[in-house]
């Protein structure tokens, strides 16, 4: 077997021949911003799998440096792609910079929830909701969607009933 398991990486397969030769395209391009743009552009397109390849690249490029936007673009996108722990990585990034930032508070709760790890996701949920405004309403939503997944179906309606309060355009 290949890497000693019948489910570790086929690095001979199509699919994975197709991202190394995808990766080298995007190391010829000379401008990190311009490869966080394409990163951006893709994963506005719903192209995730392009995005992510663009945008570690640009990671690889950073030096370990922590670009704010890069880090949320790519953690946004690697939860996406179903890469929760890359993506919780990301955004424990961010917050080590910005620790209010309500954007980065709501996607670590979700992928903390997504992990399995329900009650501190929840947490960091509550705390994006107490400091959000009427303009980004995602933390309302998302929160009630965790607690109805949950089976807590009350506490959900309480939060878009409270999200309603704060926006009349909410839901």
């Amino acid at each position: 077997t290949m890497g000693g398991s019948v489910n570790a990486e086929n690095h001979y397969c199509s699919y994975n021949q197709a991202i190394k030769k995808r990766i080298k395209l995007f190391e010829q391009v000379e401008s990190t911003a311009e490869l966080v743009a394409m990163g951006r552009n893709f994963a506005e397109k719903g192209y995730c799998q392009l995005a992510e390849s663009a945008l570690q690249v640009a990671m690889q490029r950073n030096n370990g440096e922590d670009d704010i936007e890069l880090l949320s673009l790519y953690g946004y996108v690697s939860f996406r792609l179903g890469n929760y722990q890359i993506a919780l990585n990301a955004n424990d990034r961010v917050l080590q910079k910005k620790p209010d930032d309500v954007y980065t508070l709501k996607g670590k709760g979700i992928c903390l929830c997504r992990l399995g790890n329900y009650e501190d996701g929840i947490e960091l949920l509550k705390q994006a909701v107490s400091l959000t405004d009427a303009s980004f309403m995602d933390p309302y939503y998302d929160l009630a969607v965790i607690l109805s997944e949950m089976g807590r179906k009350s506490e959900a309606i309480a939060v878009i009933e409270a999200g309603r309060i704060k926006s009349e355009q909410f839901i």
